[in-house]
């Protein structure tokens, strides 16, 4: 059964966040958050939280020590958006175009095969279509990666409060 309904996300992000600091600080990774002081849409929070955590797993894991990765939660017309900004390397276009495939890894390195499956960024574009979303990456030719979540602030795949209108996902 679907868990989607209308609420403020910024607890969500600030769930998210708090994770994250746990990957962050070892790194000496700094965090920063540029939120309004609610966002309400509709949204199943489990999900939602499940996919930040990936999107910020990922930028920590691929910032230099001692860099910044900036969270940006804003209501643009009648779309939520989640920016997640890092000081990484960036990633190569040929990458960049399949990265929201299942088992696609940005990193070839093998401790990087061994520990993460590729799923996570799948999990994130599987969330965001589920929701009548999109997930996307840009590299700024400044370097980094920069991967946008856009949600819409009432999802059409569901009855809020109510089931699948598609039947798939939860």
């Amino acid at each position: 059964p679907s868990r989607i309904i209308t609420q403020d996300v910024v607890p969500t992000l600030g769930a998210s966040l708090a994770m994250a600091h746990g990957l962050a600080d070892p790194k000496g990774v700094k965090l920063n958050l540029v939120s309004a002081p609610s966002l309400s849409m509709d949204c199943d929070t489990e999900l939602l939280r499940r996919a930040l955590d990936n999107l910020l797993d990922n930028a920590i894991r691929y910032s230099p020590p001692k860099r910044r990765v900036t969270v940006r939660a804003v209501t643009e017309g009648d779309q939520v958006l989640f920016r997640i900004e890092d000081e990484g390397p960036g990633i190569p276009l040929d990458v960049r175009q399949l990265l929201f495939k299942a088992f696609v890894r940005g990193d070839s390195r093998e401790d990087a095969i061994l520990e993460h499956h590729g799923l996570g960024l799948a999990f994130v574009d599987l969330v965001a279509r589920e929701h009548g979303g999109s997930v996307t990456v840009d590299c700024p030719s400044s370097g980094g990666s920069v991967f946008t979540l856009r949600l819409p602030v009432e999802t059409p795949h569901f009855d809020v409060g109510g089931t699948s209108k598609n039947g798939s996902l939860v």
